[in-house]
């Protein structure tokens, strides 16, 4: 019974982080059976993707103890354009990853801090100039 309830209570926790997380990003959440396409996860993982403003999208697998556990949160892929490199994106992952995170929107929160520090050094895309109206 205890573990039943523990579970309950971890749904709860979850299904409210969730709300929170599609407030604050454009998020497509995956139900748990059809989300474990990758196969490095488990098949009880749930797989949300997360897009931002800073021309990212992220995969977060969410496993079952999320958000009761450290680490129960990851960065599953991350993918960018407009100037972002690989390796940058890569040494985002790693950094958040490292984070021990309990929940998807923590997760989130420090992705962006992270998106926010190295932000400075991407390459913006040109635009062009506007015509001036004569008159």
């Amino acid at each position: 019974i205890r573990e039943s309830m523990a579970r309950i209570r971890s749904f709860t926790s979850r299904v409210v982080e969730l709300g929170i997380l599609r407030t604050r990003y454009l998020t497509q959440i995956q139900s748990i059976s059809s989300s474990s396409t990758s196969s490095s996860s488990s098949p009880l993982d749930q797989e949300v993707v997360c897009t931002l403003n800073a021309q990212i999208t992220v995969v977060l697998r969410l496993t079952p103890d999320c958000p009761t556990l450290p680490n129960s949160v990851y960065v599953d892929q991350i993918v960018g354009v407009g100037g972002w490199s690989r390796k940058d994106l890569e040494e985002m992952k790693d950094v958040v990853n490292g984070k021990g995170c309990f929940g998807p929107v923590s997760l989130m929160e420090e992705l962006v801090r992270e998106i926010e520090r190295r932000e400075a050094n991407v390459p913006r895309t040109p635009t062009l100039p506007l015509r001036r109206k004569k008159g």
